[in-house]
């Protein structure tokens, strides 16, 4: 029936595989066994003790568990420090236009270090977070592996995407339908209008 895939900030994706409908109660939907009456029922039982449990629909489910080092998500910096701006020297000597350069170039460089630490920082924490969802992926896949899994219908049903939840139809595009007629001036007709 599909599968469903959801990435993750750490680069960890989860593909989870819808099966077919399966059908059954009690110990069956839990391990996903077919289930076996017993042949030598005691007649005396109660009544309710013989009654069939009714059967719920349920779906096979396989987890498969990778990891992306393209899907791992950098935290979202500021801008760069923009380069020092020109400023009016008309009133001003050489002598205090070149202060005012060095003073805006000082500036200007301890902004780009500092900009530059928070990168390195950053980069470190990214690269720090693939390799835990590495090791993530590699403990999940292997949990994930040798398992498969059966689900309740209203457990598919919330987790299922229909078409329609997704597509949309697309709308008739806004504008002026057909030529202009030359004798309606409108708003935009200067001097004149409705």
């Amino acid at each position: 029936e599909g599968n469903l895939i959801a990435v993750c900030e750490d680069g960890v994706i989860y593909e989870l595989r819808f099966g077919t409908v399966f059908t059954g109660s009690g110990l069956d939907l839990t391990a996903g066994g077919e289930g076996k009456k017993d042949e030598k029922k005691d007649e005396k039982k109660d009544e309710k003790k013989d009654k069939p449990a009714t059967g719920t629909e349920a779906r096979y489910l396989m987890i498969v568990v990778e990891f992306d080092e393209k899907a791992a998500k950098p935290e979202v910096l500021a801008d760069p420090p923009k380069s020092p701006v020109r400023i009016s020297t008309k009133p001003w000597s050489p002598w205090r236009i070149q202060q005012a350069a060095e003073d805006a170039r000082k500036v200007w460089d301890r902004a780009m270090l500092e900009y530059g630490k928070k990168k390195a920082e950053a980069n470190k924490r990214l690269s720090d977070r693939k390799d835990a969802g590495k090791k993530r992926a590699k403990e999940l896949g292997d949990r994930f592996a040798d398992w498969y899994y059966v689900i309740g219908a209203d457990s598919f049903t919330k987790l299922h995407v229909k078409r329609e939840d997704v597509v949309k139809s697309k709308k008739e595009p806004v504008g002026p339908k057909g030529p202009p007629d030359p004798e309606d001036h409108g708003d935009d007709f200067p001097g004149g209008g409705k």
